[in-house]
């Protein structure tokens, strides 16, 4: 009984999180009322980036089983391009996209300004078939999560970007803790 607000914050939330609606461990969202969603939405604005399902499922058992039997802690997907790590374990990721889609300077300036802040970056690159032009940063494994917070800040007022954020963030726990 969400409304289309409420739906869109949760999907925002969820996205901010990294974590795709298609991999949730349940068919879908209902909520008794209104209240029940707010909830829920407040209980997603207090979880921090890296959050896991488990994390905003408690209830979840350990013997529920995650889709397709992934390892919610682990990359198992395919690198971003030739410039990310092609093997697990994979650096966290930052994602940006031109704000229109003849804005290729502007998201090669981004992209090439996010190298030179300083950073350690292990890979970068800019993609052109997708749209609107994107790009993703790539740091080395380790990289603090404020050097992932540094670089989507840059990119999100960098002139010419629409938005920026996390696409992968490497996982820090262990599984089971």
């Amino acid at each position: 009984m969400s409304t289309g607000g409420q739906r869109d914050a949760i999907s925002a939330e969820l996205k901010r999180l990294n974590l795709s609606p298609e991999s949730m461990p349940y068919a879908g969202l209902a909520f008794e009322n209104v209240e029940a969603s707010e909830q829920f939405l407040l209980h997603l604005r207090s979880l921090s980036l890296g959050a896991t399902w488990r994390d905003i499922f408690p209830d979840l058992g350990e013997d529920d089983e995650m889709f397709d039997g992934e390892d919610e802690y682990a990359d198992n997907g395919r690198p971003l391009g030739p410039f990310d790590y092609q093997h697990p374990p994979r650096g966290s990721a930052i994602f940006a996209y031109a704000s229109s889609a003849e804005n290729v300077d502007a998201a090669a300036a981004a992209m090439q300004g996010a190298i030179e802040l300083g950073l350690p970056v292990h890979g970068a690159g800019l993609v052109l078939d997708r749209g609107h032009p994107h790009l993703y940063i790539v740091l080395p494994l380790g990289a603090p999560e404020d050097h992932v917070r540094q670089i989507e800040h840059y990119l999100r007022e960098h002139p010419g970007i629409g938005n920026a954020y996390p696409q992968r963030i490497e996982a820090k726990r262990e599984r089971g803790s």
